[in-house]
């Protein structure tokens, strides 16, 4: 009954049903609930601004540190390094988690 009123408010809140299914996969392996999956995502997508972050600011002190390097160069790394860290930390159902525990975490 439980997991069937999640599975609407997930639904209402922009997961797809292949993301539910994924997730109700996931807690028959582990033995979880999808209140314990969405935390788990919730921190994922935390840790993933945290890491987006702490690549750009590094990037960028490097650029204004060395003084041959262009923006060209910066430009590049970017781009080659944050991709596989959205990809790596599933970045979209990490965000929907967000969202959805920001509206429903209280109730």
């Amino acid at each position: 009954m439980i997991n069937e009123n999640i599975e609407k408010l997930m639904i209402k809140s922009g997961f797809t049903s292949d993301d539910i299914s994924l997730l109700r996969s996931i807690n028959k392996r582990d033995g979880t609930t999808f209140i314990d999956n969405l935390i788990d995502l919730e921190r994922r997508f935390y840790k993933l601004i945290f890491i987006n972050t702490l690549i750009f600011w590094g990037f960028a002190f490097l650029f204004l540190i060395a003084g041959d390097v262009n923006v060209i160069g910066f430009i590049i790394a970017i781009i080659i390094t944050i991709p596989p860290t959205l990809f790596m930390l599933s970045f979209r159902l990490s965000y929907r988690a967000f969202i959805f525990m920001r509206k429903y975490k209280r109730e």
